[in-house]
């Protein structure tokens, strides 16, 4: 029966249900209807005087299922989706995938199509739904994309389409830990805040309604008997929203007895969630308990007032603060007190391993004087065996003598054996002294060894008394209370130079290890000052594997204020000496192989850098696999992989390094941020900004509870988020944020070192962004002067690249052909030719001309990277194409020029998207070329177009920027 048909039998149906039998018929009769729709009412009518309302309610809605199954089909088309299959049944609806058909673009969608005849409730529920879902635009919700009513006017949503599985299933299945599954609840969890904040309650939170996609990102679902907050009626009264749809396995007690709803319900279902995903460990972990049972309480107004209260308890217990879900009981706050603060401890522990690695030094080289010293009293002892053959076999030449003169007869035969026996004993003497030599050198290198080793004894001795010494309460720097670890480092350094004088091996070993907590602690500028002079005593000491571990610290810290180019020598004499001196397969060496190859990596020998990594990644997970340093080699090829645009592999190298770390270290920890940042950062070459953005903002955040507001490492957060939101057209929030990280480098590497540099490079990039052109020349040359002193007059390439950008912008030519050629001349002899960077640098210069209109001289400038190009960045082909475009305008050759033209806006809008101003930017080409040939059709067009370039760039442009004088005036034309 179709729809329109049913509607024609229950109107029937309710014209003559109350009036007796035979004026049924009567009435019936008199309407001429024919005989099908007749048996339809009779059979209608039966029904309701042989069953109850409720029964008659049960056939009528099969009926208007059965009606309804043939209104959509595999195949069936609603506005522009196109309906590929089922992929799911609910109480009121059914949902189906479909794809776009328009062919404007590929998209992929779930429809959710109302089932049965749609009457005024269930058209009010799919118009709350949509109108909801319109309010709720957030990473984690499903998104609305499209809704309308089908020919048949059946209500229809067509929602974002979340390939994953249910939240429980994903945590089975993917085996999750309690941290991983709270970090994912969590970020459902802020899902149900933002609804909650737009005034939405979901009033269904399950698993099904709580899928994992692909990615691992958790989305919210069905908002179908979602109410809003604090609804009133035209009185302005309030009303309680009682809905009976609900599981009542995750619905809270208020739901089930038909009570008022509230974030509390909500609460309630998030509650029990966690509660079955984290399964026996939230009966057996006291902490997790409690935040469930007061999740889940009876009572609404004993649970959380609100879901960031929930996610707030659990943030507490990972940074080991009480909760507020337990009484803080002295004991209890006491032990949180104790396991959140380590890091102050951090120094104490580093100084103890130092101790140590000492104290085992000592007893290999005691063991090796004892072996040394046996062996000398085992050479002495045959010495004086030989000096006792010698004196026998000298006896018996005597006697042979007195036996001789007995028996003169043989005589001769005597003598013969007389001289034959001074031979051997002349031979056997010189063995003795050769033995006694050899005793006597033994005995001399068991001497050096054994002075050696108490050499050593006394240098781990005097270290090991040196560092309690720091801490002791007699220390006249150690007052009452807790010790700020600068301070202490302060005073250890004085005292190293005093009072270790003449004890080299002492020395070194403590300016070492306070270079190694200055690191740690952020002060990479103090750290190497100390590792220098460790190195400068351990090089008069003949101990090749101290000296490597040396050589690496410096190399480590160096590297990451002044490039890897500066640093180099000491990444390889370290590598010499261990592969010289090292086991093949120890640890010592993996990890100059891995200092190595990171080394080759920035400096672009990628097949050396390669190989490197490879035989360092095997040495780790053959003998040490889930260990610290795989993990730092995971991170650092990650790194190398992301150099050769190999973004999605290594996004795999930073989950299994941020995976090892999570256990060993958990989430608030270096280790642990400083690959989750590098993680967000490859999101971001991936192009997926959204995600991107989250992590480096948790990222920031992590780091200022970690380290505080103004450490270094919180600075290099705030630069690398400016970086990301530079790209997506926000250069003024980026601009905001290298402000407040300028000032923190200052204090902490001073105003003339490199990474103040970058950053004021970065901020003169932003102001670029913004059109600023004359503020981002003026920036990016102080970046430079300081880069000058830095590098000894050689700043990187990057730098005179942009500056030559920005003085082609403000009309500085001479000055700008100067720095792009300098630029291209470090990158061929660093790079060579071949390399993307060259490659850009040829782009860069071939602009420059055409911006003086040498277009031949342009032209030359692109032949020679013609064949390259092909393997170039896609932007850096965007950029050919579009250089030999304007020379083709400046030939003459309009036509071929714009459309050209055409061709580089859209693959620069495939790029970059249609919501870049960058990307809108380029087509003021097209619109000068146009205005250039000067038709009055060509005038119209190309004012049009400068006045939609103008619309698009307006948000993201600074008013001043001479870019809107070069629109104004096609606009005037």
């Amino acid at each position: 029966m179709k729809p329109e048909q049913y509607a024609q039998v229950r109107a029937l149906f309710d014209a003559v249900v109350d009036l007796p039998e035979d004026a049924r018929h009567a009435h019936l009769a008199s309407l001429g209807l024919d005989e099908a729709t007749m048996a339809k009412v009779q059979a209608l009518v039966q029904l309701n005087d042989k069953n109850s309302t409720t029964r008659f309610a049960s056939g009528l809605h099969e009926m208007v299922a059965a009606s309804a199954l043939p209104v959509i089909a595999i195949g069936d088309n609603l506005g522009v989706w196109r309906v590929v299959r089922a992929i799911g049944e609910g109480g009121m609806g059914s949902v189906y995938l479909v794809e776009r058909g328009d062919g404007h673009f590929t998209q992929t969608a779930a429809l959710k199509f109302l089932r049965g005849l749609p009457d005024a409730n269930m058209r009010d529920y799919f118009t709350r739904e949509r109108q909801m879902l319109a309010t709720l635009t957030h990473p984690n919700i499903a998104r609305l994309l499209d809704g309308g009513e089908s020919a048949a006017g059946m209500p229809y949503l067509v929602m974002e389409y979340v390939d994953g599985a249910p939240i429980d299933v994903y945590c089975r299945d993917k085996k999750l830990t309690s941290p991983q599954i709270l970090k994912l609840f969590t970020a459902a969890c802020d899902a149900v805040t933002f609804a909650h904040r737009n005034l939405v309650v979901h009033c269904d939170i399950k698993p099904s309604n709580m899928m994992v996609n692909t990615e691992g990102r958790p989305m919210l679902l069905d908002f179908g008997i979602a109410r809003l907050i604090d609804q009133v009626d035209t009185a302005g009264a309030s009303l309680t929203v009682v809905s009976p749809a609900f599981t009542p396995r995750y619905a809270s007690p208020e739901q089930r007895g038909q009570g008022a709803i509230s974030v509390a319900s909500d609460i309630y279902s998030l509650g029990v969630l966690l509660g079955e995903l984290l399964g026996a460990e939230a009966v057996k972990n006291v902490e997790i308990n409690a935040i469930v049972n007061q999740a889940t309480a009876a009572d609404p107004n004993l649970r959380y007032a609100t879901v960031d209260a929930l996610t707030d308890d659990i943030a507490r217990m990972a940074r080991h603060l009480p909760l507020r879900a337990l009484p803080p009981r002295a004991t209890y706050v006491a032990r949180k007190f104790v396991q959140r603060c380590w890091p102050l401890l951090l120094v104490g522990v580093a100084f103890a391993a130092t101790v140590a690695g000492f104290t085992i030094r000592v007893l290999l080289e005691s063991q090796r004087a004892i072996r040394a010293e046996q062996s000398a009293l085992q050479a002495r002892d045959r010495a004086q065996f030989a000096e006792n053959d010698a004196l026998k076999e000298r006896d018996a030449k005597e006697l042979a003598r007195t036996d001789a003169l007995r028996d003169r007869d043989r005589a001769q035969l005597a003598e013969t054996l007389a001289v034959k026996e001074r031979d051997a004993k002349e031979i056997a003497r010189r063995d003795a002294l050769r033995e006694s030599d050899r005793a006597k050198e033994a005995e001399r290198t068991a001497l050096a060894e054994q002075q050696r080793a108490t050499s050593a004894e006394v240098a781990a001795r005097q270290t090991s008394d040196f560092l309690i010494s720091v801490f002791d309460s007699s220390n006249p720097n150690a007052e009452s209370g807790d010790i700020p670890a600068s301070k202490l480092i302060a005073a250890a350094e004085a005292r190293v130079e005093k009072q270790m004088q003449g004890q080299p091996a002492t020395q070194a070993a403590l300016y070492s290890t306070l270079g190694v907590v200055q690191s740690n602690m952020g002060r990479p500028k103090d750290a190497r000052v100390n590792l220098e002079r460790a190195l400068v005593l351990e090089r008069k000491l003949n101990r090749p594997l101290v000296l490597a571990e040396m050589l690496l610290r410096l190399h480590r810290v160096v590297s990451a204020t002044d490039g890897a180019a500066n640093t180099e020598a000491y990444a390889k004499e370290a590598l010499a000496l261990r592969e010289q001196h090292a086991p093949r397969d120890s640890a010592e060496l993996a990890e100059s192989l891995t200092a190595m190859g990171r080394t080759g990596s920035e400096l672009g020998r990628r097949e050396e850098a390669g190989k490197l990594f490879t035989r360092a990644v095997a040495i780790l997970e053959n003998k040490y696999p889930d260990g610290a340093q795989l993990s730092d080699t995971y991170a650092l090829y990650g790194g190398y992989l992301n150099r050769n645009g190999e973004f999605e592999k290594g996004l795999d190298y930073y989950r299994r390094a941020m995976k090892i770390n999570a256990t060993l270290y958990g989430e608030l920890h270096p280790k642990y941020l400083d690959t989750y940042e590098w993680y967000a950062y490859t999101l971001s070459s991936l192009r997926r900004f959204d995600e991107a953005e989250v992590a480096l903002r948790r990222a920031l955040s992590l780091r200022k509870t970690l380290h505080g507001a103004d450490n270094y490492l919180v600075a290099l957060v705030m630069r690398g988020l400016a970086f990301l939101l530079q790209g997506l057209d926000r250069p003024r929030e980026a601009i905001t944020l290298l402000n407040e990280a300028l000032p923190i480098v200052a204090k902490s590497q001073g105003t003339q070192s490199m990474v103040y540099a970058v950053l004021v490079a970065n901020l003169a990039n932003a102001n670029s962004t913004l059109g600023n052109y004359a503020a981002a020349e003026k920036l990016q040359a102080e970046a430079i002067a300081i880069a000058d002193k830095v590098y000894n007059k050689r700043p990187p390439p990057i730098m005179l690249r942009n500056q030559g950008t920005y003085q082609m912008r403000v009309g500085k030519m001479e000055e700008a052909g100067r720095n792009l050629h300098a630029a291209y001349e470090m990158r061929l002899a660093q790079f060579g030719e071949k390399h993307n960077a060259t490659i850009e640098s040829h782009l860069f210069i071939a602009q420059w001309h055409l911006q003086l209109d040498q277009l031949v001289e342009a032209g030359a400038r692109l032949d020679r990277v013609a064949a390259l190009v092909a393997t170039a960045t896609p932007l850096d082909q965007i950029s050919y194409d579009r250089h030999r475009a304007m020379i083709a305008a400046g030939e003459g050759k309009i036509d071929a020029a714009l459309a050209a033209l055409e061709k580089v806006e859209q693959a620069r809008f495939k790029l970059q998207g249609d919501k870049s101003a960058q990307a809108w930017l380029g087509m003021i080409d097209r619109a000068e070329v146009l205005a250039k040939r000067g038709t009055p059709a060509d005038k119209q067009q190309s004012a049009v177009l400068a006045t939609q370039i103008m619309a698009k760039i307006s948000p993201t442009f600074d008013p001043d920027s001479p870019v809107f004088a070069r629109l104004m005036r096609l606009q005037r034309q």
